[in-house]
């Protein structure tokens, strides 16, 4: 899918997730929501990176995120 609208849907997020490592990355809902409010503006931020590469960026940024165990 082509973005042109500074949004992205939870399929885009979910594929990019799957493409990241050899196990992918799984989500929460909650974090899906989480770089779905973020994108727009981190797009903006760097506008020079595919769509994709800034999604993959916020879900690393959500992983870290979480309580460590």
């Amino acid at each position: 899918m082509i973005q042109v609208d500074n949004t992205v849907t939870k399929d885009d997020i979910e594929r990019v997730a799957r493409s990241m490592g050899k196990e992918g990355k799984i989500l929460t809902p909650a974090e899906i929501d989480e770089v779905i409010e973020r994108y727009p503006t981190a797009q903006d931020e760097d506008q020079n990176v595919t769509w994709n590469f800034v999604v993959e960026d916020l879900i690393y940024q959500v992983i870290n995120e979480r309580p460590k165990k």
